[in-house]
């Protein structure tokens, strides 16, 4: 197949396939964006947003979009659009591994694949982040190349990583020490590459937190010591999770504390990776990359590429490593470098029986095809009964069927239009973080929900909502 049309492809099987979903942090992200370029944002003033609170990059982009499409449909594309980028680095680690094929295969996993499918479809800078740093590996590992351009582009993919999401600084880390390892002095230009982005922006965070950071929420690590005192979700609520700013994160950031959780040893934390990894992606997929590693190791090829694959994970599995890493509502989010190692394997397997099983397909049909006409033949079809059973087996599954934040759904559209058809344009409607994007789609002015503690903010009939909206997980 013809390689440029990959990223298109992707795209429309997940806008066919899959339901584009909203997540609270994707709404605030593009006011966040609005703000920054200086254009008008919907009921929210910027003055109430920290314009620092996301790495920025997810922010100008979906909220120059928003000036086309309009917030919620810029949201609603980011996901897409990562998944995009994402699919021509996998493919071609998957080609590299087993053959051609294997490009097809990355493509049908990142469009079946339920979790995959699932953060194509949300808004969410994950994917987007995964694929740039993958694109920065595969430069500066497989190709081979030791051209200034070249090695200035592996810098600036690493930068962007960083700008796009907090772990960005572990994988850039990773990226320029092998590049030190591998290309001696000219790793110079790698350094250059990515320092042009990277410390402009921690210059302008570490001068607006007062102190020098690597990430905009390094207050969270100081109060991680309230997770052995309150439940989560209460205490996700009085943090402020997103761009709000709520007294108690004003309290965190000023706070001197590094939080009161002792970290677990590596084998326990390992051991949480591996549980929460066999429990949330399905066993096929584990089955089919096991089966892609033995063959590739069987075979003594492409040891380089299983290398960069490696050394992908890597930062996933540092992060779950920390108190924050490990999310109760999300497991998976933070290990999804894992997730793609995993389908580029699968990949890279389901290539290689392509292969196999073509001549047995001709052998079935009692030799009647030519050795050279037939070949292609026999494995295109071959491939497409693959493909064909991997969408009878994925599409039907969820992956976490919205059960820890509304979405585009169903139920948030339904409470949308409700809203939007009983109250006034003026009303304020309170919800909680996981909420937010029912007011937000109905076009009223949010209000956070406070904490249990914090209710007597509501006495003011001024700042009072008229609506709330609430569900069974906000810690009410």
């Amino acid at each position: 197949m013809n390689r440029g049309y990959a990223p298109a492809l992707v795209i429309l099987g997940l806008l066919v396939f899959g339901s584009p979903t909203i997540n609270p942090d994707a709404m605030e992200m593009v006011d966040v964006g609005r703000c920054l370029l200086g254009f008008n944002t919907q009921g929210v003033a910027c003055e109430s947003l920290d314009l620092w609170a996301y790495p920025p990059l997810f922010s100008i982009l979906s909220g120059l979009l928003s000036t086309v499409w309009g917030s919620w449909a810029a949201a609603a594309m980011m996901g897409p659009l990562g998944a995009g980028l994402l699919v021509l680095p996998m493919g071609l680690m998957a080609q590299r591994l087993t053959g051609k094929h294997g490009f097809a295969f990355a493509l049908a996993m990142l469009v079946f694949l339920p979790v995959l499918r699932f953060y194509g479809t949300t808004a969410d800078p994950r994917l987007a982040c995964i694929a740039m740093v993958a694109w920065a590996w595969w430069l500066l590992w497989m190709g081979d190349s030791n051209r200034p351009r070249d090695l200035i582009l592996v810098g600036v993919l690493v930068g962007l990583s960083v700008l796009t999401r907090p772990e960005g600084i572990v994988h850039a880390a990773l990226v320029l020490g092998v590049a030190v390892l591998l290309k001696r002095a000219r790793a110079l230009w790698t350094f250059l590459g990515a320092g042009a982005l990277i410390f402009p922006y921690l210059a302008l965070l570490s001068a607006r937190l007062g102190g020098w950071v690597v990430s905009p929420r390094a207050w969270e690590l100081r109060g991680v010591g309230l997770l052995e005192v309150l439940p989560v979700r209460w205490l996700i609520q009085l943090w402020g999770v997103g761009a709000t700013r709520p007294p108690f994160r004003d309290w965190l950031e000023q706070s001197t504390s590094s939080g009161g959780v002792e970290p677990g040893t590596v084998v326990s934390s390992l051991l949480s990776v591996i549980r929460i990894l066999a429990t949330s992606i399905p066993l096929e997929l584990h089955c089919l990359a096991i089966a892609g590693l033995g063959v590739v190791w069987v075979q003594r090829s492409c040891r380089k590429t299983l290398g960069v694959l490696g050394l992908l994970c890597v930062p996933a599995v540092v992060v779950s490593f920390s108190p924050m890493g490990l999310d109760l509502g999300m497991p998976l989010k933070n290990l999804l470098a894992v997730v793609v190692v995993e389908a580029v394997l699968a990949a890279a397997f389901l290539g290689w029986l392509c292969v196999r099983l073509g001549p047995s397909l001709d052998r079935w049909f009692g030799g009647t095809m030519s050795r050279e006409k037939g070949r292609g033949i026999q494995e295109l079809v071959v491939g497409m009964g693959l493909v064909l059973i991997l969408g009878l087996v994925w599409l039907p599954r969820g992956y976490l069927e919205n059960r820890f934040w509304p979405g585009m759904s169903a139920e948030t559209e339904r409470a949308a239009m409700w809203l939007a058809q009983n109250t006034a344009d003026s009303d304020r409607v309170g919800s909680s973080f996981g909420s937010g994007p029912v007011a937000r789609r109905a076009g009223r002015v949010r209000v956070t929900i406070p904490s249990p503690w914090e209710l007597d903010r509501w006495s003011d009939e001024r700042t009072r909502p008229q609506w709330v909206v609430v569900t069974a997980l906000d810690g009410l």
